[in-house]
């Protein structure tokens, strides 16, 4: 069994969808499993679902300004009541069901999304290999809980970003493959498609007190975790563990700014040939 894992990482998964594009890639055809953390799980869900990479890139690339954008109001003062987050979500919420319709059980391969509940503290793990209420989820509502992340979005449901509790979920996925669908670790085959991570130098983290709750927030988000649930997996005994991660973005530049999508196109054609190769060599 094929798995597709993608992990977090806010609006940098524009690149991980424009490698998909690139090579026109349908991966509901060469994979039989999916899983994915923030807007990792909203590009495995799209995937599951059936969609292309071009499909799923032209989606990505119109709702995105959409979704990151803040009225005047929001601009002034972001996290002021009713408000309390940094976006309102009407423009998530209405991208997403546009993209992701149906029931979450209706989804036709395995898929594993992680959130957090926020009251209990706890993971909540989402997939559709139980028969449990969560296959009566609208698809787009478990995407929308594992993409609530905090200060950014509202939570969802009471879930919140899974990233804060993988990231990167290719532990959980695997784990759940094994337990609920019987797969054996040596009959799993896992492509993971990163979204990059920032490069920080000493210069970069002169910060005061205050300065500091972003970049740590982020660093959580995108992958505080990251490298040990990939650690993890590279020892597992999987009969096949690509992990391909290796877009080194400036560190200023932060997974909620759309200005960049100009930049992150550059970035992503100038790292597709080494994405390619990687692809092709799991492929063989």
């Amino acid at each position: 069994m094929r798995l597709l894992n993608i992990p977090g990482g806010g609006v940098f998964g524009y690149m991980t969808a424009y490698m998909f594009k690139e090579l026109d890639i349908t991966p509901s055809k060469e994979f039989q499993a999916f899983s994915g953390t923030s807007v990792g799980s909203q590009l495995a869900a799209a995937y599951a679902s059936g969609k292309s990479g071009p499909e799923v890139f032209d989606y990505f690339e119109r709702a995105a300004p959409e979704i990151f954008h803040r009225s005047f109001f929001r601009k002034v003062n972001p996290y002021v009541r009713p408000y309390g987050s940094k976006y309102d979500d009407e423009a998530l919420n209405r991208n997403l069901k546009g993209m992701l319709p149906g029931k979450f059980g209706a989804v036709g391969f395995p898929l594993i999304i992680p959130a957090a509940n926020l009251a209990r503290r706890s993971p909540k793990i989402f997939d559709n290999m139980d028969d449990t209420s969560d296959l009566d989820w609208p698809l787009w509502e478990v995407v929308r809980a594992s993409s609530a992340a905090p200060t950014y979005f509202s939570p969802w449901q009471g879930y919140i970003d899974g990233g804060l509790i993988a990231n990167d979920p290719v532990v959980v996925a695997v784990t759940a493959l094994q337990y609920k669908a019987g797969i054996e670790y040596d009959m799993m085959e896992v492509f993971t498609a990163g979204t990059g991570s920032r490069v920080y130098n000493e210069k970069d983290t002169i910060w005061n007190p205050m300065q500091w709750v972003s970049p740590i927030l982020e660093t959580t988000l995108e992958g505080g975790n990251e490298m040990l649930f990939h650690t993890i997996a590279d020892n597992m005994p999987l009969k096949r563990y690509s992990y391909w991660n290796k877009i080194e973005l400036p560190a200023s530049w932060e997974m909620d700014d759309v200005s960049l999508i100009p930049e992150m196109r550059k970035t992503a054609i100038s790292y597709l040939p080494d994405f390619a190769q990687a692809y092709e060599r799991f492929m063989s």
